[in-house]
């Protein structure tokens, strides 16, 4: 499932749950298997705090975040919060988040 995000600022989007640095261009979360948490790692050189805060807000019903909360780890910014009101993907999913252009992002379910 595919779908197409417009971006607010300049962020950089990355990866959770990873071994080495996630490319600049792409941002990946996961879902807890308490499907409340959410959390995930992005490169501040692709993206800001603000664009991830928007892309992400997109895995939560009604796009409600709640808790968003940021950690630098060495190249990368680590985050985690929950959505307000629940998030349609259910526990254990993940969504990847890939800049297709200038001001847009694509959010693969995986």
């Amino acid at each position: 499932m595919n779908k197409v995000f417009a971006l607010f600022g300049v962020a950089a989007l990355s990866a959770c749950a990873t071994s080495g640095p996630v490319a600049v261009d792409r941002v990946l979360t996961d879902v807890a298997r308490d499907g409340t948490t959410i959390t995930g790692t992005y490169n501040p050189a692709g993206f800001t705090s603000s664009e991830v805060r928007g892309l992400v807000s997109n895995v939560c019903n009604s796009g409600g975040l709640s808790g968003y909360s940021e950690q630098p780890a060495e190249t990368q910014v680590n985050f985690a919060f929950t959505c307000a009101n629940g998030n349609p993907y259910g526990a254990s999913a993940g969504i990847n988040f890939t800049r297709t252009g200038a001001n847009t992002a694509t959010g693969t379910l995986r």
